[in-house]
């Protein structure tokens, strides 16, 4: 079965790479001016959920479909369903709504106040950290 993108596929989704938001913990640990700040770990990429499902897609040798879309209400009906039937067993899942919505939503959030204090990105490109992360994930057996 091929990926499917959630949604319409045109909403942008914030991305960063582990190793980015690990660096950028310590970086952040060493500077006086952020303490008591907030600050947006996200990289420079800009892409809509259908050009992350292609990547995933093309990484995988899976065909991208691209009017292949699943609806929001019904991936709700899904985990609702998966949660209740986890429940009877006794077990946790990490699939919830607000999951579904976070992947389903327009995010843009920027990283300038970030980038300002001097941090650099190792992976400021999102589709060159998720091959990195799928690359990672085949090393170790885990897909």
């Amino acid at each position: 079965l091929p990926p499917m993108t959630v949604g319409n596929g045109k909403n942008h989704g914030a991305l960063v790479h582990v190793d980015d938001v690990v660096r950028a913990a310590e970086f952040l640990s060493r500077q006086e001016k952020a303490i008591g700040e907030v600050y947006h770990v996200t990289d420079d990429g800009k892409y809509t959920t259908d050009s992350i499902t292609r990547c995933i897609a093309e990484e995988f040798g899976l065909p991208f479909i691209s009017w292949l879309k699943t609806p929001v209400f019904i991936l709700y009906k899904i985990v609702d369903w998966i949660n209740k039937k986890s429940k009877k067993l006794g077990v946790t899942t990490a699939l919830d709504r607000e999951l579904i919505h976070l992947i389903s939503t327009d995010i843009s959030v920027g990283n300038q106040k970030l980038t300002g204090l001097g941090f650099q990105f190792k992976f400021a490109d999102s589709l060159k950290g998720l091959r990195s992360v799928i690359k990672w994930y085949r090393e170790e057996d885990w897909v």
